[in-house]
């Protein structure tokens, strides 16, 4: 079970997950928060203007609060812990932590998927993703917090938005989005085998490249052409 502190205009709500919706939404409610589930983000970056922390007491708990990014709601992780909750700890710990999943919602969805047949009936090998880099998740959190912001005024009347004046609002520019994307792309090719070496430059820096990468092929020819440069002189 996941604890959820939830404090609110000067009320404060405890509960433990798994819970019952209704019993979770009546909960909430008595601290003001009268909306959906999937309105209660598990993070304090919210137009709400509630804070939350969570509890995790064990191994399971921890490897499932591991997946908690931005824009995963409290809905999301109910879900998640009721099902859970209903089979062995020990294989449901071994299965997520296997899982490729970036977030609560993809790893309600791997859970609950039925393993593919192939026609012999044998379980068809599933393709392994790469790890979320830490890039990665930064650039979530802020297309999350873009998106999160563009509802909250929507809903109070606008209409027209453009991405620059929501990342100003938000602290952030295009360059800022530019090198949080450059950085995840680089730390993807560093964890190729075939990759020998990466380097990012400094944006700040005109007319050069965001990004040289030296393959092993290249690596090898490049030895190659040395040694017969040496023999040639």
């Amino acid at each position: 079970m996941i604890g959820i502190l939830i404090k609110y205009e000067k009320k404060t709500m405890f509960t433990r997950l798994p819970k019952d919706s209704e019993i979770l939404k009546n909960q909430l409610s008595r601290i003001g928060l009268n909306v959906p589930l999937k309105s209660i983000n598990l993070s304090n970056h919210n137009d709400i203007g509630y804070e939350v922390q969570i509890f995790a007491k064990d191994k399971l708990d921890n490897e499932i609060a591991s997946r908690i990014i931005l824009h995963d709601n409290i809905g999301q992780l109910n879900d998640v812990l009721t099902y859970v909750s209903k089979r062995n700890a020990d294989e449901m710990y071994d299965r997520i932590c296997e899982s490729c999943a970036e977030t609560i919602s993809e790893l309600y969805r791997e859970l609950i998927a039925p393993p593919k047949i192939d026609n012999n009936h044998a379980i068809e090998l599933q393709t392994v993703k790469a790890p979320i880099t830490e890039s990665e998740k930064r650039l979530l959190d802020t297309i999350s917090s873009v998106a999160d912001r563009i509802a909250t005024f929507a809903h109070l009347g606008h209409k027209d938005f453009t991405i620059e004046d929501v990342l100003k609002d938000l602290d952030c520019d295009f360059d800022d989005i530019k090198e949080l994307i450059r950085n995840a792309v680089a730390e993807k090719l560093n964890a190729k085998p075939d990759i020998s070496s990466v380097e990012a430059s400094d944006l700040d820096i005109p007319l050069q490249p965001d990004i040289s990468v030296t393959t092993e092929e290249t690596q090898d020819t490049t030895a190659d052409n040395e040694e017969i440069d040496g023999l040639s002189l």
